[in-house]
């Protein structure tokens, strides 16, 4: 079984993790999509703190995470084959008003969010 998730993951927090270790499963692989720059820049109307190669090589060293890739406007917001689609809670809205179909989704949202202010600020304005 395979699992995808989608998210930005810029300036990786604990919010991003407890997002990542409630999708991840030991019997399946998991591959988190992380939207690209272009992508978040469209959704959002700013540009990410992380540029898209920092953001996935960050994510790609988390033991949980089996792949990466980079999902957006420039692919088309392509994803890999998948039996189960995640995506961020944050950016839901966004992703289904860029033309992205998930209605088969799950939406997933932290369970626990950064404590230090100004972390807490620049994740709510990303």
């Amino acid at each position: 079984m395979s699992r995808v998730l989608i998210g930005s993951f810029d300036l990786l927090n604990i919010a991003h993790l407890t997002q990542i270790d409630a999708v991840a499963r030991p019997q399946s692989d998991l591959i988190v999509a992380v939207i690209s720059d272009s992508g978040l820049t469209d959704l959002t109307g700013t540009s990410p703190f992380l540029p898209q190669d920092e953001r996935l090589a960050v994510i790609s060293q988390l033991r949980m995470v089996n792949g990466t890739c980079i999902t957006g406007p420039e692919n088309r917001w392509t994803l890999p084959e998948h039996d189960e689609l995640f995506v961020d809670a944050g950016v839901w809205d966004q992703l289904t008003a860029a033309g992205l179909d998930i209605r088969h989704a799950f939406s997933v949202a932290p369970t626990r969010l950064p404590t230090n202010p100004a972390l807490l600020s620049a994740v709510s304005a990303a």
